[in-house]
């Protein structure tokens, strides 16, 4: 199993977020540690993936890495599915 750490950016919006949205991604973060190639990977960005995830607030997206070496999953970002492309391409993430 993997271990699935996230950026200081992805802490706050988890704590910002509804508590049954948050489990959502708990759960989801789970589901990763144990397939880390679940995502798909996202065009025009090195090595980072999107993975979706149905909530009761809609349709979200967990952006993250794989850093095999370190049986790592890095999650870079989460979102709303509609803003959280638009924060990766302003972020300049490559």
């Amino acid at each position: 199993m993997w271990q699935v750490f996230g950026s200081n950016r992805v802490a706050k919006l988890l704590k910002a977020i509804d508590k049954a949205v948050a489990d959502k991604y708990k759960y989801a973060f789970s589901q990763l540690a144990e397939n880390p190639e679940a995502g798909k990977l996202l065009k025009g960005y090195d090595n980072l993936r999107s993975f979706p995830l149905t909530t009761p607030g809609g349709e979200h997206r967990i952006i993250y890495q794989n850093k095999p070496e370190e049986r790592v999953v890095y999650v870079i970002l989460i979102g709303k599915r509609g803003n959280v492309y638009d924060l990766l391409k302003r972020s300049n993430q490559k």
